[in-house]
């Protein structure tokens, strides 16, 4: 084999890897578009459990000073 035909060869070869390389890369990008996705759906979830929990501190709150109202009323009797 001349110079030619094994440069023509490693080229060829080149262009295989190149071609492996470039379906590694988008099944790469599916798989990140896959996971920005079910991140976008988690912050959600948790923007949602964010408001509950609020909700919850309040009401907490506000059966706190219920129940300090309740002690001072049994306090005095």
């Amino acid at each position: 084999m001349d110079d030619n035909e094994e440069t023509l060869v490693d080229i060829e070869e080149t262009l295989v890897d190149n071609e492996e390389t470039l379906v590694d890369i988008e099944e790469t990008l599916v798989d990140n578009e896959e996971t920005l996705v079910d991140n976008e759906e988690t912050l959600v979830d948790n923007e949602e459990t964010l408001v509950d929990n609020e909700e919850t501190l309040v009401d907490n709150e506000e059966t706190l000073v219920d129940n300090e109202e309740t002690f001072v009323d049994n306090d005095i009797d």
